[in-house]
């Protein structure tokens, strides 16, 4: 059930989108999403593989901080429909926290605690693709 509802709010982000892009306006917010998660995969693709356990964990969870900063300054740099795309956003956030998926990002990176970091990283390469993938759909 978690994954459907993660699959609906990713499609309600797509239809928003596009509807605010069939009005004219903010052409340039799919474009500075679809950035944003093409820089998370190619840095999930290139990381540095001589890295500790820990040092992987604090690598990635960077990456995915990054990637959550420049999605939320690409749906807010549109004025025209901001307040419902940022709804959006934050829907989907909640809604892929709450799937029943041990080791998402945002269990592993979710947390400043590095006792709660420390132990999962046997999870994180998994974590990291299927959340890639998560995002993808």
């Amino acid at each position: 059930m978690g994954p459907v509802r993660a699959l609906v709010s990713a499609l309600q982000i797509v239809s928003l989108v596009q509807a605010v892009m069939g009005a004219g306006h903010c052409d340039s917010v799919f474009r500075g999403f679809s950035d944003c998660l093409l820089k998370l995969g190619d840095n999930m693709a290139n990381y540095p593989q001589d890295l500790d356990d820990r040092q992987n964990l604090d690598r990635i969870c960077r990456y995915w901080d990054n990637f959550h900063s420049c999605a939320a300054t690409a749906l807010t740099d549109c004025q025209q429909g901001a307040e419902e795309m940022s709804q959006m956003w934050e829907k989907l956030k909640t809604e892929s926290r709450n799937l029943d998926f041990r080791g998402s990002l945002f269990e592993l990176c979710g947390s400043n605690n590095a006792s709660v970091r420390r132990g999962h990283s046997a999870l994180l390469l998994t974590a990291a693709a299927s959340t890639l993938l998560l995002l993808l759909l």
